[in-house]
């Protein structure tokens, strides 16, 4: 193994503050938090890498996009930090077998939302549905630049929430928000969008609307 780089330095308190911001992600949607304790895997990002880190294990199999697939420095640290099953993009027919997926922001523009696969739970068990990591350009709750903006609401919202992503790729973003709506709450898949060290959430109970650009 030639590329391990160092994981969490307190494995149990550096997983719980990831956990907490994650939490805190997850019930106030679109809330950016950092995740600011490790650098990324390869050319994954940081809070992609702390992402799985804290949520992943040896029975959580992983779904990862091309770029990561073939970043060896991605896959040889998953496979030493968490022994994780790690699934191969190229076989679409397993992507619902994974608890997480990871498409890197290079893998976004090619990635085709409408064939995809990921498990969105089923009635007895909603939870065991797959979390969707998405790797973004940048992310902001003010308006910066070219970006896509949305309006967020549903719990844990009190009223409305602003979300700019900033992406090379703004019609495969369209094509994800299309396919949150697919599934009738409460199946369906949640998603975690990451830019460098920072996370918003797009949990399945929220109504993500796509604004108009000013």
């Amino acid at each position: 193994m030639s590329a391990i780089a160092a994981g969490f330095g307190d494995t149990i308190h550096d997983s719980q503050f990831c956990f907490r911001q994650l939490l805190t992600a997850m019930s106030q949607p679109g809330t950016l938090v950092e995740l600011n304790l490790v650098q990324g895997f390869g050319h994954m990002m940081p809070a992609s890498t702390q992402v799985l880190l804290a949520l992943a294990d040896n029975s959580t199999p992983v779904w990862l996009s091309e770029q990561f697939e073939h970043d060896v420095a991605v896959t040889e640290n998953l496979n030493f930090h968490l022994g994780c099953s790690l699934l191969k993009s190229q076989q679409h027919d397993i992507q619902k077998q994974a608890n997480f997926a990871l498409i890197a922001e290079q893998d976004v523009a090619d990635f085709n939302w409408s064939q995809s696969q990921f498990y969105v739970g089923n009635e007895e068990y909603p939870d065991r549905s797959t979390t969707v990591i998405v790797e973004v350009a940048g992310l902001s709750n003010q308006p910066c630049g070219s970006a896509l903006h949305l309006s967020l609401t549903g719990p844990g919202i009190e009223t409305e929430k602003p979300l700019f992503i900033q992406s090379h790729c703004f019609d495969s973003l369209n094509a994800m928000l299309t396919l949150r709506k697919t599934h009738r709450f409460p199946l369906g898949l949640d998603f975690i969008v990451v830019s460098g060290e920072q996370v918003v959430a797009l949990p399945r109970s929220t109504t993500v609307e796509v604004m108009p650009c000013m």
